[in-house]
């Protein structure tokens, strides 16, 4: 850590000339560094930009660092009166080590808007300053952020590259010269991250927000896009609604009913095109949850009648109703439920998932029944629960927690705990081969601590203390992070247009409370926002963690690994940890950024070299 204070210590002296610049503008009113009409300079790429953010008028080179066959991202920040159509950017090859190229069309362009591209009528609301990342530049800008992410070859020479960025806006044309260093660690495939995100999904807000019949092949199309961005950010769970209004927001269950006589009968059918269309893009998910059970968060009975669902009836003329159904536990409701659960799972087995992969509810602060946990112990023997609480059932009698397949824990601050494990010193936790994952993330999950993620990975992911009832659970990943949870247009009781959101049936908003959305609506689905761009990077640097802890948790494999790499393997976790320590209490922008990407680079480098010698086949792109 003394390269850390020692690189921050002479930053406060030694101030750059661009913070003379942004000190003089701001001491100086109505004076700010190079504003003219296609005026473009650096912004760091951990920078939210606003219609605050400066330039300096000298535009150095964008500094980017990534591993192979994953992604590297800078921007630049254009500012000036403009039109989109008067904008070009054309990003020409890298030129690498002994005469490597990378090609130009592996060069990503976006821009950053600062209005949702796939307007609402009516509504004009700005959103989280420039934070959506279109491929296309708005009619007109003051200024105009421009992404630049390279996505690096598989086959890629590790080493420096180097190239030109040209931006024409109206009559004048730069060039933005880009750095990428890459290292030598191969990311797996993306169906084959180690990585257990569990990011909530809605395709609800997406039939809602293009206005498109649930599960129609429009909606599934929309869908694609939300689909490929929780790929890149290692999401492994599928959940099959079944119930109206779930914590999820539930209007539209996967599993819906039609009348069959005095019955009801399942239609299977979206649910099965739905998982084939994950199967596809996403691979055969970590784990699949049938969202069987919910409850009225602020019901303070512990009664039966507190379990009732209602599923969702279909008529043969598109009409939907929901219809109040019995519950397990009760005899009517374990005819009804028993055949509905064992054809999904044969629908899902029969795609190759998992059977031990299926589980059963999502338990939250409040727990089923007695009867009702030893009813599903009856029909679905040894299927065990998805947990998402604070892992306590707020003393309600009669309502244990249910047996945990998947642990989803939230903390006030889980990214500070207690203590930190001394990688160089006292070993690693082996977490990325847990029994089953213990996922923490808080609920006032900023785009700040997105950013984090990609700084240091987040401290649950290195291996914090806690647990369900003090036992330490090892993790991959985060949670409780609302993807594609678009707002809903609506009108409120003058007719006014309003954004709102998807509520569970009690008004209670669980899992959407203090949350905040990381992808965006864009002209045909789901765009990233900055926070998610961020996210996906950081699941990379996390990739390349998990790869070093496969090796150093078994005596044989690190045998075969010189001393000298061990030490340089541990040395780039430990950095992580320490900056975390360093960082606590701090803001999250006060950190030297150049060596950010210098220990980024070593943490590729390690992991690289162990991959070489003790290669993973299952994990190979």
């Amino acid at each position: 850590m003394l390269r850390i204070r020692m690189n921050r210590f002479l930053s406060n002296i030694l101030v750059s000339p661009r913070t003379w610049a942004v000190l003089l503008a701001l001491s100086l009113p109505g004076v700010a560094p190079s504003t003219a009409r296609g005026s473009i300079g650096n912004v760091s790429v951990f920078e939210a930009v606003d219609d605050r953010t400066r330039i300096s008028g000298t535009l150095r080179p964008v500094e980017m660092v990534g591993a192979r066959n994953g992604w590297a991202s800078g921007q630049v920040l254009l500012i000036g009166e403009g039109g989109g159509e008067a904008v070009q950017v054309a990003p020409g090859p890298l030129s690498g080590p002994d005469g490597a190229r990378i090609p130009a069309d592996r060069v990503w362009v976006r821009y950053g808007w600062n209005r949702e591209p796939h307007e609402v009528e009516g509504d004009d609301r700005t959103l989280d300053g420039y934070a959506i990342l279109a491929d296309a530049p708005p009619a007109t800008f003051t200024r105009l952020p421009i992404w630049l992410t390279v996505r690096i070859p598989a086959d890629a020479r590790p080493g420096v590259y180097e190239g030109t960025v040209e931006v024409r806006s109206g009559d004048q044309r730069h060039r933005v010269p880009l750095r990428l260093r890459v290292g030598s660690f191969v990311l797996p495939d993306r169906k084959a991250y180690r990585i257990f995100n569990n990011i909530t999904y809605s395709p609800d807000s997406i039939a809602l927000r293009y206005g498109v019949e649930p599960w129609s092949d429009a909606h599934l199309r929309l869908l694609r896009p939300s689909l490929h961005w929780l790929a890149e950010a290692g999401h492994r769970v599928f959940y099959v609604t079944f119930a109206e209004r779930t914590q999820f927001g539930t209007r539209f269950p996967l599993v819906s009913f039609t009348r069959a006589g005095d019955g009801l009968r399942p239609d299977i059918e979206p649910l099965r095109r739905f998982a084939a269309q994950w199967d596809g893009i996403l691979g055969a998910p970590g784990r699949v949850v049938l969202y069987l059970w919910d409850i009225d968060m602020r019901h303070g009975s512990d009664g039966d009648e507190a379990d009732t669902i209602s599923v969702q009836v279909v008529s043969p003329d598109g009409r939907r109703e929901f219809v109040a159904v019995p519950h397990i536990g009760t005899p009517e409701g374990d005819r009804f439920w028993e055949p509905v659960v064992d054809e999904v799972i044969r629908t899902l087995t029969g795609l190759g998932w998992s059977d031990d992969s299926i589980l059963l509810g999502v338990a939250h602060d409040r727990k089923p029944t007695e009867r009702f946990a030893a009813a599903t112990a009856r029909l679905f023997p040894g299927r065990t629960w998805n947990v998402i609480s604070h892992q306590r059932g707020y003393d309600v009698p009669r309502r244990p927690e249910p047996v945990p397949g998947l642990v989803i824990g939230f903390q006030e601050q889980p990214h500070f705990p207690a203590g930190y494990p001394d990688v160089r010193e006292q070993g690693i936790r082996g977490d990325w081969d847990h029994p089953f994952v213990r996922l923490s993330l808080g609920r006032g999950f900023s785009g700040e601590l997105i950013q984090w993620f990609m700084l240091s990975e987040a401290t649950s992911s290195v291996g914090g203390r806690g647990g369900v009832r003090g036992r330490t659970e090892g993790s991959q990943g985060i949670s409780r992070i609302w993807g594609d949870s678009f707002r809903l247009p609506g009108t409120d009781a003058r007719g006014r247009p309003t954004m709102d959101r998807l509520f569970h049936r009690s008004g209670w908003v669980n899992l959407l409370r203090n949350t905040r959305f990381t992808l965006a609506p864009g002209p045909d689905g789901a765009l990233a926002k900055v926070k998610f761009q961020h996210l996906v990077e950081g699941v990379q640097s996390t990739e390349a963690r998990l790869a070093i802890e496969r090796i150093l948790t078994d005596d044989a494999m690190r045998a075969r690994i010189p001393a000298a790499l061990e030490r340089q393997a541990r040395e780039a976790m430990q950095w992580r940890i320490d900056f975390e320590r360093e960082m606590r209490g701090r803001n999250w922008r006060q950190f030297d950024e150049a060596e950010f990407r210098d220990a980024l680079l070593d943490l590729y480098e390690a992991a690289g070299r162990m991959q070489a010698l003790v290669p993973d086949p299952s994990k190979e792109s």
